[in-house]
């Protein structure tokens, strides 16, 4: 393969933990279930996808002889940036040397991974490994990888329901309609999150570019990318405000896609418990909000919540 097409800064890293290391067999056999027997893998391609938050994103192809290759996911730790995207206390914390803070962190968040997989393993890629060594040069490296999804982001899904409105192949209500079911599942995936996580953590991006729009025939999921920004701990309320930050406060919204994506996860009876012990902390925001900017941010929140429970009278 050509070596050059690769940035620079992490082209020899790559070469030597692809050649040198069991990253490919190990991610072979996890994520896809590749029995290589007495053979050995092969890298057909390496694709840098991007870089954000402390990762730099790698899709790697491989395979074994003449079977087609199998692609996953290729990680590259930017330890530097670690702290600034997880949000979790580290006991001892001041008696620690920074790599120690650092591969405290990794671990944790791998942890977190691999409950997830066991948990709720639609949600979130699979994994398939973590690997530290030093390079040539004596600097640590970090690499993990797990599978890689195919297909739009909920981003780039409503640009393209955007543009079919646009062109008049929808109209607004198909197009809100659309929307609003997309949305509905994204927060059911995060919920999900949640629940696997027993409650306790959560990501502060629940975003629409966080997550992938799989079609699979004429069912639609959502896969969760990247659990950047978890925060410990995250009570309910933690929750309604990251969806309404990310989803936005319109009544279609609130009504349509985070009220009832809860619901979907926890159940009728269980999401009108959680609700009931939502509204005194909501009124408390509500009044905090009208001293602060002048309006209620979560007056949407409060009375759709109002009208689930008249619904369900």
């Amino acid at each position: 393969m050509n070596w050059n097409i690769l940035p620079g800064k992490d082209r020899n890293v790559l070469r030597s933990a692809l050649a040198e290391t069991d990253l490919v067999a190990t991610s072979l056999r996890r994520i896809h279930g590749v029995d290589l027997g007495e053979g050995k893998p092969v890298v057909h391609a390496v694709e840098y996808v991007g870089e954000g938050g402390a990762m730099c994103v790698y899709r790697v192809w491989a395979g074994v002889g003449d079977q087609p290759p199998y692609s996953f996911a290729l990680k590259m730790i930017k330890s530097r940036r670690l702290a600034a995207i997880f949000h979790r206390p580290v006991r001892n914390a001041s008696a620690l040397g920074e790599e120690e803070r650092v591969e405290d962190l990794i671990n944790w968040v791998l942890e977190i991974t691999k409950r997830v997989n066991r948990a709720a393993p639609e949600i979130y890629p699979l994994f398939g490994g973590y690997w530290r060594f030093r390079n040539d040069g004596g600097t640590l490296v970090r690499l993990l990888t797990e599978q890689f999804i195919d297909g739009p982001t909920l981003l780039e899904r409503r640009i393209e329901l955007e543009n079919m409105m646009a062109a008049g192949e929808l109209d607004y209500a198909g197009y809100t309609a659309r929307r609003v079911a997309l949305d509905r599942l994204t927060v059911a995936a995060f919920v999900r999150l949640w629940n696997a996580l027993d409650r306790s953590v959560f990501t502060s991006d629940p975003s629409p570019w966080n997550v992938k729009v799989v079609t699979e025939g004429t069912s639609i999921r959502v896969v969760i990318l990247d659990l950047h920004l978890l925060a410990e701990p995250a009570p309910p309320i933690f929750l309604i405000e990251r969806f309404q930050a990310l989803y936005g406060l319109r009544a279609e919204i609130v009504r349509g896609a985070i009220l009832p994506g809860i619901a979907d996860v926890l159940g009728r009876e269980e999401a009108a418990t959680l609700f009931r012990e939502l509204q005194p902390q909501l009124d408390e925001l509500s009044a905090k909000s009208k001293e602060r900017v002048g309006t209620d941010l979560y007056s949407s929140v409060r009375r759709a919540i109002v009208d689930w429970f008249n619904s369900m009278s």
